[in-house]
């Protein structure tokens, strides 16, 4: 999939101990600057595409190579489907900015005839934001830890529950010193997130974008010290965890 100057520019980057050689598929995403958009989901004639197209090994997946290009000829698509909605009769038609997403959960579905408004939605962007990512280490993983804490729609961290067979080992555990240490170093991240509520835990959010967005611009304006500080509970959890399960034996025994 990769042109002569492409192989030479990876090669180039394999050989550089500064620098990341992509791998798998994010090697992918850098030949095609950050976009592999398959032909698949063009909503127009691919003949009508002027620009070069890419294969896999296989032949089984082809790519548009000019991604610019691409979004080109799908706007013009959509502006058309825009069109055709609005002449046939169709109240309204929302074309969302790339990547905005429609929460259907605060819409109901209407028919055409009592005042129904069509939404069309615009993906792809993502992969860019992505690939760009790769060049910016410090900036991912503040993004990470900021989905760790405020929840993500595609992955979880949840706290630790610290059952206890019993009320009298749930207070032994309680009173530890394990417990107070893990509760002042929770609550010195959670000044340093600007989090007022003290007795809160770090992760477990409810997915709320706007926490995200509020947690990951305060990840930005710390050091990576204080970064990896925001991003240890977790650990401490695990080995937290350890400990409360040893507990439970040693009081079983």
């Amino acid at each position: 999939m990769a042109s002569k100057a492409q192989q030479q520019d990876w090669l180039a980057l394999l050989a550089d101990s500064e620098h990341h050689a992509p791998p798998g598929f994010q090697l992918k995403q850098w030949l095609f600057g950050g976009q592999s958009i398959s032909t698949k989901v063009a909503l127009f004639p691919i003949e009508d595409y002027p620009g070069l197209m890419v294969c896999d090994l296989f032949g089984e997946d082809s790519y548009f190579a000019d991604a610019d290009l691409f979004w080109e000829k799908q706007n013009a698509a959509i502006a058309a489907r825009r069109d055709a909605y609005l002449e046939a009769g169709w109240a309204e038609v929302v074309v969302l900015e790339p990547g905005q997403y429609f929460h259907s959960w605060d819409y109901e579905k209407t028919p055409k005839k009592k005042g129904g408004k069509v939404v069309i939605t615009v993906s792809h962007r993502h992969a860019a934001v992505r690939a760009a990512m790769l060049d910016h280490a410090g900036t991912a993983l503040r993004l990470m830890v900021a989905h760790a804490i405020s929840g993500s729609g595609l992955w979880h961290v949840r706290p630790e529950p610290q059952r206890a067979a019993n009320e009298a080992v749930a207070a032994s555990l309680a009173n530890g010193k394990a417990e107070a240490a893990f509760a002042e170093k929770r609550r010195a991240v959670l000044a340093l997130l600007n989090m007022a509520d003290e007795n809160r835990t770090v992760a477990g959010g409810k997915s709320d974008d706007h926490a995200t967005a509020s947690v990951f611009g305060r990840l930005l304006a710390l050091p990576d010290e204080d970064v990896m500080r925001a991003r240890s509970p977790s650990s401490w959890a695990r080995l937290f965890r350890r400990e409360v399960l040893w507990s439970r034996r040693s009081a079983t025994i």
